[in-house]
């Protein structure tokens, strides 16, 4: 295993983020974690290791990602149901809200 994990040559140049502020973590956190923490809330899902993840990043960067992340009100859907999600991800259309006259 230990020959497989370090001598693959394929594996070789695979170079991982080398400070705390490369793109890969500051980018993840706002656009990535934030994002799917969001979602899953608005569904109904606990993501306990994703929100720990995001305050982690969020002191290491001395940046509040979760007011600077987005969420799913930036992405217009924060009152959509879980089903008119999933049209919509399907279909790329926003249904209608049906408005009752009064």
């Amino acid at each position: 295993m230990y020959r497989a994990i370090h001598g693959e040559i394929a594996l070789t140049p695979i170079v991982g983020p080398n400070d705390i502020f490369n793109r890969y973590l500051t980018e993840d956190a706002p656009f990535g974690l934030v994002t799917w923490s969001s979602i899953a809330k608005l569904a109904g899902i606990d993501t306990p290791t994703i929100d720990a993840i995001v305050n982690i990043y969020s002191v290491a960067h001395e940046t509040n990602w979760w007011e600077k992340g987005r969420t799913t009100e930036d992405l217009g859907i924060n009152e959509m149901s879980v089903e008119e999600i999933k049209e919509y991800l399907k279909t790329g259309v926003k249904e209608a809200r049906k408005v009752i006259p009064i």
